[in-house]
């Protein structure tokens, strides 16, 4: 059987770091099975430089529409993979709330005229959706999918709710494919102990403005705030580690939102050591997650990479992929649900519950990414069998 050509869709080349991850899994784990490589992105020359080595074809998203015809012709497969894809958006934070759902089912279309193409939903997640027009329309998109595999509790859950007819399964985010070693880590994490807050020397802190109740925003500043605040008072030489997963973009720039928090800090706390991060690399990422004691984070692919790791963390469930993914891996108790009401010391309270539990905790995450990985191992060899 010759090697495919595969056209992968994606958001990529718009600076987003779980973006950039969902394509370097993917591009690792089917890098010897593919022929060509085909994918789109915002910025032709930035996903060249983080993924030439992998021999891709990069075109332009938006400015090159010849090329996605042409590059839909020549792949035996298209392969839609990771990320949030089938979703309304939060019309209250910019953009049309059916933008994304009308671009796909439009291309999934185009791309079922096509004749012997097909269409692989690989590791993708399901929602929100919260309108029936929304939800006839993601009904549209799945049904065209050869495969159709979902990463998240709340994922599956929608399937069921729109009754999707086409087959589909559960599977764990594609980053879950990576290991410590592909990132340039000894295989044993450190086994450093933490017994109490005040036994903390490195707090990583990752914020994503773009939450689904927009309303709340400033109540959830207020609490995290008022829980950092305390964590201080009892640790005042803590270094707190400001980690963006997206900056120096004009919407939804995580460092600016952290600065915001650390500069009314600093002038409060000014014993505290306030670090700026600003990664060019997934493996800057992992190198400042390493280094961390904990992690507070809303961005999914943090906590995943955390995961991985074995860091404890506190999740800031941002949206439903976030709260889907605590419930997968049976850690909702160390979430807090920033989109409602939740007392001001909530968040503290995590912390404290989760070093209290640290070395069980570490333990923990060490099993559920055992099974995780090997779950995702497992998928991509069926893959593989079945298009590759």
């Amino acid at each position: 059987m010759s090697k495919p050509n595969v056209l992968f869709l994606g958001t990529h080349g718009q600076y987003n770091w779980g973006d950039e991850l969902l394509l370097e899994s993917f591009l690792h784990n089917f890098r010897e099975a593919a022929n060509n490589f085909y994918v789109n992105t915002y910025d032709i020359a930035d996903t060249q430089k983080l993924f030439g080595s992998y021999d891709i074809t990069p075109f332009h998203t938006t400015g090159d529409k010849a090329a996605l015809l042409r590059y839909i012709w020549r792949a035996d497969l298209v392969m839609f993979g990771g990320g949030s894809i089938v979703k309304e958006l939060n019309p209250s934070y910019g953009g049309a709330r059916y933008q994304t759902l009308n671009t796909l089912n439009t291309l999934t279309k185009a791309i079922s005229l096509f004749p012997g193409k097909k269409i692989i939903y690989s590791n993708i997640g399901v929602g929100p959706l919260k309108t029936e027009k929304g939800k006839k329309l993601a009904y549209q998109i799945l049904k065209r999918g050869e495969v159709v595999s979902l990463r998240d509790v709340n994922s599956v859950r929608l399937a069921k709710e729109i009754n999707l007819k086409t087959a589909y399964e559960q599977v764990p985010d594609a980053v879950f494919s990576l290991t410590r070693e592909y990132f340039g880590l000894s295989e044993t994490p450190s086994k450093k102990s933490v017994s109490a807050v005040t036994g903390l020397q490195k707090v990583a802190l990752n914020l994503c403005r773009n939450i689904s109740n927009n309303a709340n925003w400033e109540l959830f500043q207020q609490n995290l705030l008022a829980s950092l605040r305390l964590l201080l008072t009892r640790n005042p030489t803590l270094e707190l580690i400001a980690l963006p997963m997206q900056y120096d973009v004009e919407v939804n720039d995580d460092l600016r939102e952290i600065k915001t928090v650390f500069t009314i800090l600093k002038k409060e706390f000014p014993e505290a050591t306030y670090t700026y991060r600003k990664p060019k690399s997934t493996r800057d990422i992992v190198a400042t997650l390493e280094e961390a004691d904990l992690v507070l984070a809303e961005r999914l692919h943090l906590l995943i990479l955390s995961t991985i790791l074995q860091k404890p963390f506190v999740g800031l469930e941002y949206n439903t992929k976030v709260t889907g993914l605590l419930e997968d891996l049976e850690l909702s108790e160390f979430g807090v649900k920033i989109n409602e009401e939740f007392q001001a010391e909530e968040i503290f309270a995590k912390i404290e519950l989760l070093v209290s539990r640290y070395d069980t905790v570490r333990q923990y995450l060490a099993a559920v990414y055992a099974r995780l990985h090997q779950a995702d191992t497992e998928f991509y060899a069926r893959l593989k069998t079945r298009f590759f």
